[in-house]
């Protein structure tokens, strides 16, 4: 058994999330709040995406290998949710199009030590899988595989342990060319490892940071793109302001460091507020780009239970900066379109009676395209501004929320007024119904904030917000006032992930979707069009 240790730890706050009430982030001056906004417990739940039949992974890692992905992960038995000291077995899934996955099983089963987070390389002609493990304290312990389908142990002589017996876990392996040699670097947590031949290793140093006030703290993933070398972190709190898990990211001119904080983009997924939904980072690399696999906690279920979530495009923006972007390989999810009527979308807030100005009575339509506005109140100035007007709108359609589907468009918001103390903040975003006049709204603002929580259209448009992304988010924060912002909505399950410009804004949850989606703005005009909708194929 694992000796229980005090720090809190990823497994651990995963075990307790949901147990605590209230969490500030610093972002902007509303504070995150709660979990009333906590699902209630639904079975037999189809996965976004891929989900093991019975029992939960985690703590997933993706191996591509002449033209099949390879899906690892931790496995442990349905009784097994919520204790990763009682994970004992390795499961693996296959795809060949990174979508639609194949159960192989457990390729490794039921050892007597626990194992944990995990990862696969090839050196030379056959493969190396390293998972932490406990003796007791943490180590990592090594197996091998020429088909990546059966595994032997290779023994207590391959076991690496840190110094002193702290924790070492997680390792990912970065292999580098240079002058005709290949060069083997293991990022873990617990500091960096070399190797001759990327299969006996040794604990060689702690991480090399060029800023003391940081730590990488949980590796979750390695990879040289470009000229760079970025290692992604994960941590509790660990952006200021956040309550939750965060995975951060550091980048370095060289293998060995130092590492910067990518202060700019430093939070690269995860969240402000209370609740955890998805986290990690590992890399998958194709034979021309890098991807980034994570997983979801569905939070929908009583005990915890952990999907594989799609897979996300490794983007490094002029600057340097890494970002989840959207993978194309995803279109093999969209099955059969779904017609989209945009000209029989109705005005759901404010209600006619409510209304001051006749120019806020009227949704107007050119084609697929949907216009309405708001009008600042009367005094928007930014010194005190804090009364945002706001109008939603709402499709006709209703989707089907538990086969899934995917919703595309256009999204673009002007200020009505143009002068800066007359003008508001202009914001628009989405709406998810999940009861009458009640659901989850995402919000684009205009200062480089988006804002998710719950929205509730009573005699005021009522907003909670449960989650914030902004300054030092790799996320997309906010949009541009005039800018035509495309997006993309992949639903299943109360679950989403939404992208705007093909950049993650974030994975996150609603409870209770009714399958009708809806447009907000505030102090603008929105215009969106460009729409489309498929059933997912899962």
């Amino acid at each position: 058994m694992k000796k229980v240790s005090k720090t809190l730890t990823r497994r651990s706050f995963i075990e307790r999330s949901g147990t605590v009430a209230t969490g500030l982030t610093l972002l902007s001056g509303s504070v995150v709040t709660g979990n009333d906004h906590l699902p209630p417990a639904v079975d037999d739940r189809c996965a976004f995406i891929y989900k093991t039949p019975n029992g939960t992974l985690k703590d997933n890692s993706v191996i591509w290998n002449e033209g099949i992905f390879y899906l690892f992960t931790m496995y442990g038995q349905e009784e097994m949710k919520g204790n990763d000291s009682l994970f004992n077995s390795v499961w693996l899934a296959t795809s060949t199009d990174g979508v639609h996955w194949k159960d192989v099983g457990t390729v490794i089963k039921g050892q007597p030590f626990a194992v944990w987070s995990l990862s696969v390389w090839k050196a030379g002609n056959r493969f190396i899988m390293n998972h932490g493990s406990n003796s007791p304290g943490d180590i990592l312990r090594f197996w091998q595989s020429k088909d990546l389908l059966n595994w032997e142990f290779l023994g207590e002589d391959f076991v690496v342990r840190k110094p002193g017996g702290e924790r070492l876990d997680c390792m990912n392996v970065l292999s580098i060319e240079k002058e005709g040699q290949t060069q083997w670097y293991g990022y873990a947590t617990g500091g960096l490892l070399r190797s001759q031949d990327g299969v006996k290793w040794q604990w060689k140093e702690e991480f090399r940071l060029s800023d003391p006030n940081w730590k990488i703290t949980e590796a979750g993933g390695c990879a040289m793109i470009g000229s760079k070398y970025y290692v992604t972190s994960g941590w509790v709190q660990a952006l200021p302001g956040d309550f939750n898990y965060s995975t951060l990211t550091f980048v370095s001119d060289h293998p060995e460091g130092p590492f910067q904080p990518d202060f700019e983009a430093f939070r690269l997924n995860g969240h402000s507020g209370l609740i955890t939904v998805a986290l990690w980072a590992r890399f998958c690399q194709l034979p021309d780009e890098m991807l980034i696999t994570n997983y979801i906690v569905d939070i929908h279920t009583a005990t915890p239970t952990w999907w594989h979530a799609p897979m996300k495009k490794a983007i490094v923006d002029e600057q340097g900066h890494l970002r989840m972007g959207y993978w194309k390989g995803n279109e093999a999810i969209k099955g059969s379109p779904i017609p989209i009527k945009p000209h029989k979308c109705t005005q759901l807030f404010p209600l006619l009676d409510h209304q001051n100005s006749s120019e806020e009575k009227n949704i107007t339509y050119n084609g697929d395209s949907v216009r309405f506005s708001r009008q600042p109140g009367a005094n928007p100035s930014y010194i005190g501004y804090a009364d945002p007007r706001t109008t939603v709108v709402i499709l006709n359609e209703q989707f089907d929320i538990r086969k899934g589907f995917v919703f595309e468009g256009r999204m673009k918001v002007d200020p009505l007024n143009q002068g800066i103390l007359t003008k508001g903040i202009p914001a628009i975003g989405l709406f998810l119904e999940e009861q009458p006049r009640e659901g989850t709204a995402i919000l684009f603002h205009t200062c480089h904030l988006t804002e998710l929580g719950t929205i509730r259209l009573g005699e005021d448009a009522h907003f909670d917000c449960k989650d914030r992304i902004g300054f030092g988010c790799a996320a997309v924060a906010g949009i541009k006032e005039g800018l035509a912002s495309e997006f993309r909505l992949l639903f299943r399950n109360d679950t989403f992930e939404l992208y705007l410009n093909d950049l993650l804004v974030q994975t996150y949850f609603t409870s209770g979707a009714t399958g009708r989606i809806g447009f907000i703005v505030r102090d603008g005009e929105a215009v969106l069009d460009n729409f489309k909708a498929w059933e997912m194929n899962l």
